[in-house]
C-alpha cells in the first residue's frame, strides 16, 4: 500500500513523538524487555502483544497508525542527519 492511499485518520491525541516516548518508557519502566526492539516488532508485525499493557502503553500505541509512527521516525531520523525537511511537506 503506497503512502497516498493511507487516509488520514482522526487522531486528536497526544502527538506522535509524545506516544512512542510514553510507551517507551513504559516498557523500560517495566524491565523486562528492551524497549527499542518490542516498539520495532510491533511496527514491523502489527502485533499488539509486543507491548505491555502497563500505564496504558499498548493502547496509547494502537491509537495511532504504525505507518503514521514510521513517518515520524523516519523524520526524526533524517532531519538529526541534515538530510530531510523538519515537517511533512517542506521543501528542505
Amino acid at each position: 500500500m503506497g503512502a497516498s492511499e493511507h487516509k488520514s485518520t482522526a487522531y486528536h491525541g497526544p502527538g506522535i513523538r509524545e506516544v512512542v516516548t510514553r510507551v517507551y518508557e513504559a516498557i523500560r519502566d517495566r524491565g523486562v524487555h528492551d524497549p527499542v526492539c518490542q516498539i520495532a516488532g510491533y511496527l514491523l508485525s502489527g502485533e499488539p502483544a509486543y507491548i505491555t499493557g502497563f500505564r496504558g502503553a499498548r493502547e496509547l500505541i494502537q491509537s495511532v497508525e504504525r505507518y503514521e509512527i514510521v513517518g515520524e521516525l523516519l523524520r526524526a531520523y533524517f532531519v538529526d542527519a541534515g538530510e530531510g525537511p523538519a515537517e511533512p511537506g517542506d521543501a528542505g
